[in-house]
């Protein structure tokens, strides 16, 4: 049988380790040996000893040798990583104001006389109030009470100067979207002092 110039190499650098460094030489060689072609790997492997007792590999059979079993090389493929999904920021949608958004009663400075202190605010808003929007109206800085359609009724409101103003707001959005010009008005109530000072 013949030798094959490959793995003579092998063996060739395997004899050539000096004596401190053979200790490992069985371990060297097989890792040498998983790593040739298929065909040489194919080849039985056998194993002797020198007149110094250190290992020996050969693709010849003797009387002494001892047949080596070649494993495989094992690999190692690491698995897929999962695609990272990128959340897309929501983005909020572009307001754009009411071309009219304003109180059309009462009037600015206006004096109501009501003994009951009742009144209707109205208001002119154009284009159409447009869906998930809602108008809130504001007595003195405080919120009163939503719009229904364009108008909502105050009820008894206490005699005196008052400031009313509108605010749009959104559903979606916990801001307010839109403010009317705040409007003054004054409500004038009959006193029962003033009826004790005339008599």
């Amino acid at each position: 049988m013949r030798a094959n110039p490959k793995l003579t190499t092998h063996r060739t650098l395997l004899l050539s380790l000096r004596p401190p460094l053979r200790v490992g030489a069985r371990l060297l060689a097989v890792l040498l040996l998983a790593h040739v072609p298929d065909t040489l790997a194919a080849d039985t492997i056998y194993m002797t000893r020198d007149k110094h007792g250190n290992a020996v590999y050969t693709d010849q059979h003797t009387d002494d040798a001892t047949e080596v079993t070649v494993h495989e090389a094992s690999t190692y493929s690491p698995p897929p990583q999962p695609k990272l999904r990128v959340r897309k920021k929501k983005s909020t949608p572009t307001f754009t104001p009411y071309a009219t958004f304003a109180i059309t009663s009462p009037r600015n400075e206006q004096a109501i006389r009501d003994n009951t202190g009742n009144l209707t605010v109205t208001a002119t808003i154009a284009p159409s109030l447009k869906p998930g929007h809602r108008v809130e109206v504001r007595l003195d800085g405080k919120p009163y009470g939503t719009l229904a359609g364009n108008s909502m009724p105050l009820v008894n409101i206490d005699r005196g100067t008052h400031e009313l103003q509108l605010q749009l707001l959104d559903k979606r959005q916990p801001r307010v979207l839109q403010s009317s010009t705040p409007t003054t008005f004054t409500i004038l109530r009959f006193s029962k002092l003033h009826r004790r000072h005339g008599q």
